[in-house]
């Protein structure tokens, strides 16, 4: 296993709870589900780790057990705390729905009738470049 996730630690080959850092989590979640911003409630818990980190520590379903991580926050908090990030989410804006996009890819090209003046390769090339029209 290459990472041993924020709460837990390795004793003897098995991961088990590290009662500081677990103690530190089940507050984080606990402050935030009581109205603080991530940012105040990771520093209210004792959790000095930026919004973006503390966010995954909130987001993150390992903390609920697993077959190797053992259980930290039961899955009712963890799920009241999607909840109320994407309430949050909501309220600041923050819920981008993914556009589709389309991509127009040209297949019909001429050249325009121009003199490329003879000098280095890659403004020779620009000249080039520049002569290339759309056909639609």
């Amino acid at each position: 296993m290459a990472r041993i996730y924020f709460g837990y630690r390795m004793v003897d080959g098995k991961i088990e709870v590290n009662d500081v850092e677990a103690e530190q989590i089940r507050n984080l979640y606990q402050n935030y589900l009581l109205g603080d911003a991530i940012k105040t409630a990771g520093t209210k818990a004792g959790i000095l780790k930026h919004h973006g980190s503390l966010g995954r520590i909130l987001q993150h379903k390992i903390y609920t057990g697993t077959k190797s991580y053992p259980q930290i926050i039961p899955k009712e908090i963890y799920q009241q705390a999607q909840e109320e990030r994407s309430k949050r989410r909501d309220q600041l804006g923050r819920n981008f729905e993914p556009r589709e996009s389309v991509m127009i890819i040209q297949t019909s090209f001429e050249w325009k009738s121009n003199k490329v003046s003879q000098m280095n390769p890659w403004d020779e090339a620009e000249q080039y470049y520049q002569l290339i029209e759309v056909i639609e």
